[in-house]
């Protein structure tokens, strides 16, 4: 049996992290096969870096972080049983467990940020490359 960690985001690979060495074991289970690396956000609309690059493998960043990776959804968590059913009909049993939904960005609750902010990292790179194509011109930029 094994602590277990279903995530929509970053925290699901941050509290194995903070977990390993354990001698329960973690796995993580998410949806996605990638995490985006978002305090490198900042780096793209000044073009110093590549939006792949804050694309990591989570396979990569569970052997680097001592934990386990399973790709999955969860469709249900029985507690009684310490079991979760993944989507595909798949369980896994677990000891403990830790739910790291994630913090979706909700626009509507914010006055205005729907119009004047950036929220995800799909958002981030529009703005990497319409900056981009700003600094090509050569009246605005440096061409």
């Amino acid at each position: 049996m094994r602590g277990l960690i279903p995530s929509r985001g970053p925290g699901g690979g941050s509290a194995a992290q903070a977990g390993r060495g354990h001698s329960l074991g973690v796995t993580v289970v998410s949806a996605s096969s990638e995490l985006v690396y978002r305090p490198w956000l900042v780096y793209l609309p000044a073009g110093k870096l590549d939006p792949q690059a804050l694309r990591l493998p989570m396979a990569q960043v569970a052997r680097r972080g001592g934990f386990a990776f399973h790709h999955g959804e969860v469709g249900e968590l029985r507690r009684d049983d310490d079991l979760v059913v993944l989507a595909d009909g798949q369980t896994i049993d677990y000891r403990c467990v830790v739910v790291a939904a994630g913090a979706p960005a909700d626009r509507a609750r914010i006055p205005g940020a729907a119009r004047h902010a950036l929220f995800p990292y799909q958002q981030a790179a529009t703005v990497a490359a319409n900056v981009g194509a700003l600094l090509a011109d050569p009246v605005l930029g440096t061409a």
